[in-house]
């Protein structure tokens, strides 16, 4: 995947056709948060001050793709944004890239998006993150890919938590999921253990997608 400088990131092959999306680098947003919006990051710092913004535009436009026009996007207690009515999304940055994805509740009960610096997930996190399973479809893959393999399974599974936390009524943890990664067709199936398993629909199968660019690695999934 190739892009020029300072042109928009496309994350739209991370999600089906009636999900709506915008990314861009943090640095190159110009947009600007509304007063309401404001108090949640009054306290911060400059750098969580871009991120934030780069996040509120990423969500307008992506709103804007799907025929929405949003009011202020408030920071809801559980640190969630408050969307409109109807509205389902997610957004999610590192330190270059923001993105966000949104889709109206008639087509997508869950949605979620990651974004992480591959060099950030080192073998130091693994023990915590990466399950059994995991593990052994790691040994199996080079070991100069390693880090990159285990930053998409970090980043698979916080996207999975961002697309389920709202059905599940307890803490999701990274054992909680098995992630298996496509590399060939650049998808991963999500496989959720007991007792996070027994909140989803039954018969109900997540799979998500994912793509590198410029050191990240960006993951989304959704579910109906």
């Amino acid at each position: 995947m190739t892009e020029k400088k300072n042109l928009p990131l496309r994350i739209q092959s991370l999600f089906p056709d009636c999900v709506a999306t915008a990314c861009c680098r943090i640095a190159d947003a110009g947009g600007s948060v509304e007063p309401e919006e404001y108090s949640s990051i009054k306290h911060a710092v400059e750098a969580r001050h871009q991120e934030f913004s780069a996040g509120r535009m990423c969500a307008r436009q992506a709103l804007k793709h799907l025929g929405c026009f949003a009011g202020p996007l408030r920071k809801l207690p559980n640190r969630s944004i408050s969307w409109p009515e109807g509205i389902i999304g997610t957004v999610s940055h590192n330190e270059i890239w923001c993105g966000a994805a949104v889709a109206r509740r008639c087509d997508v009960a869950g949605i979620g998006l990651d974004i992480e610096t591959v060099t950030r997930i080192g073998e130091k996190l693994w023990r915590r993150i990466l399950t059994t399973e995991e593990r052994t479809w790691l040994n199996r893959q080079p070991a100069a890919e390693s880090q990159q393999w285990a930053a998409l399974i970090f980043s698979a599974k916080e996207a999975v938590y961002k697309c389920i936390a709202a059905l599940v009524p307890q803490r999701i943890e990274f054992m909680d999921a098995v992630i298996v990664p496509d590399l060939q067709e650049g998808v991963f199936e999500v496989l959720l253990k007991k007792p996070i398993a027994g909140y989803m629909p039954q018969e109900l199968q997540l799979q998500g997608r994912f793509f590198f660019f410029a050191g990240a690695v960006f993951t989304g999934l959704t579910f109906a």
